[in-house]
C-alpha cells in the first residue's frame, strides 16, 4: 500500500502543530531567536539539518497570522519545540518522494534511481543558496546590474540602489552589535570595580548600594539590546532619501499578511521580504544574508516575468555562468592549460578537428 497519504496526513498535521505554537508567540521574540542562531550556530545533536531553509519556512509561518493579543515569548523551550516539528515536517516531506517498499516499481533500475536521485535532489533544494553576502552581491551585480533600468521601470527600484541599501543595513546591524559589546564591556568593568572597592573598604557597601550602583550601566546594556535587529524607516529615508521608502515596500512584510504554506518546497514570503515588520516605522531583520538573497530572487523574477526580457535575461545569465566556470578552470589548470567553453558544429566534411565541450589540452603533461 502507497504510503503518500500517510504521509499526507503527517505533514497537515505538523504543519498545523508549528502554526499553532508561533500564533502565540511574539513577532520579535522569535525573530530574535532566529537572529541569535544565525549569530551562533546549533551545534546540539538535535540541530536542524537544513538551518536556513527550514528557519525561512518557519518565519514564513509565523506570517501567515497576526500578531496576537498578549503574545508568548519565544523562548529556548519553544525553539526546542519548533526544532522537533520542522526535523519531522521536512522529513515526511522527504519520505514523500521516495518509493515505498512495498509499492510496485516498473522496474528494478527505476526504484534504484530513484533512492539515489530524490534525495540529492531534495538535499540541493535543502540545502538552498549557501554564499556569503559578498557572494549574493557579485551575483546581483553580474545578473541584474546590466537590467537596472528595467527594473526601475517594474520594481520602481535597481538592482545597483538595492545593492547599495543592503550594505547599509549590513552596516547598521554590525554597529547595533559592537555598541551592545561595549556596554556589556562597561559594565563588566563597572562592576570589576565595585567588587574591588568592596575588597579594600573596611566596611563593605550595603548590597542595595551595589544594585544602584550598577543600575545605570545595565540599563544600557538593555538599552541597545533592544535595537539590536532594528532597522528603521525614518533612518532608512533619511540614508537613502529617494529609494528608502520603495526598498521599505518592496522587502518589508509584516504579521498576517503572508500566504498559506503547504509544504517544504514552496518559496517562503520571508524569502522575499525578509523585514519583519513590527509596527509602521521598524522592521527586524532575522538575516542579513536573507536581505541580499531577497534582491536576487525578487530581480530575477521581476525579469523573467516580462516576455520582453525573460529569454534575453536567462541568455545573459547563462553566459555569465559559463564565464564564471571557465575562470574558475583556468585557475585549476593553470596557465599551461587551454580551455574551450563552447562546443561549435561543423559540417561532416569539415569535422577533423572538434573539441569536446570544456576540453582540456595541457601543453607539458609529459614534460
Amino acid at each position: 500500500m502507497s504510503q503518500v497519504p500517510a504521509l499526507e496526513q503527517e505533514i497537515t498535521a505538523e504543519l498545523r502543530e508549528l502554526r499553532e505554537l508561533l500564533s502565540k508567540c511574539s513577532t520579535l521574540s522569535v525573530a530574535g531567536m532566529c537572529f541569535a542562531k544565525a549569530l551562533a550556530p546549533d551545534e546540539s545533536p538535535d540541530r536542524l539539518m537544513s538551518p536556513a531553509k527550514q528557519i525561512a519556512f518557519m518565519l514564513g509561518v509565523l506570517l501567515q497570522d497576526p500578531e496576537p493579543s498578549g503574545a508568548e515569548n519565544f523562548a529556548q523551550a519553544e525553539w526546542a519545540r519548533a526544532k522537533r516539528i520542522l526535523g519531522r515536517l521536512f522529513n515526511a516531506y522527504l519520505l514523500l518522494y521516495m518509493p515505498s517498499p512495498d509499492e510496485p516499481a516498473p522496474t528494478p533500475e527505476w526504484r534504484a534511481s530513484c533512492e539515489v536521485a530524490m534525495p540529492a535532489f531534495l538535499q540541493h533544494f535543502n540545502t538552498g543558496l549557501l554564499a556569503t553576502i559578498e557572494q549574493i552581491a557579485d551575483r546581483v551585480t553580474r545578473y541584474l546590474i546590466p537590467y537596472d533600468s528595467d527594473l526601475i521601470r517594474i520594481l520602481g527600484i535597481s538592482a545597483s540602489e538595492c545593492i547599495q541599501i543592503c550594505a547599509w543595513i549590513n552596516n547598521h546591524l554590525q554597529q547595533t552589535l559592537d555598541h551592545v559589546a561595549d556596554r556589556v564591556d562597561a559594565a563588566k568593568r563597572e562592576h570589576n570595580m565595585l567588587r574591588q572597592a568592596t575588597v579594600t573598604q573596611i566596611s563593605s557597601p550595603r548590597p542595595d548600594h551595589f544594585a544602584a550602583s550598577m543600575r545605570p550601566e545595565l540599563a544600557g546594556v538593555f538599552s541597545s539590546l533592544q535595537k539590536v535587529g532594528i532597522i528603521s524607516l525614518q533612518d532608512l529615508q533619511v540614508a537613502f532619501p529617494e529609494k528608502g521608502l520603495t526598498f521599505w515596500k518592496t522587502f518589508s512584510i509584516a504579521r498576517g499578511e503572508g500566504p498559506a504554506l503547504r509544504y517544504p518546497t514552496e518559496l517562503s514570503e520571508f524569502e522575499l521580504r525578509p523585514l519583519i515588520r513590527v509596527d509602521e516605522g521598524k522592521a527586524f531583520c532575522p538575516s542579513i544574508n536573507a536581505v541580499y538573497g531577497a534582491v536576487l530572487v525578487v530581480g530575477e523574477r521581476a525579469l523573467l516575468a516580462q516576455p520582453g526580457l525573460r529569454k534575453n535575461y536567462l541568455h545573459a545569465r547563462d553566459k555569465s555562468l559559463e564565464g564564471e566556470a571557465l575562470d574558475i578552470l583556468r585557475r585549476f589548470f593553470g596557465t599551461d592549460a587551454q580551455v574551450w567553453s563552447s562546443y561549435v558544429s561543423l559540417p561532416r566534411r569539415r569535422r577533423r578537428h572538434r573539441p569536446n565541450p570544456f576540453a582540456i589540452q595541457t601543453r607539458r603533461l609529459f614534460a
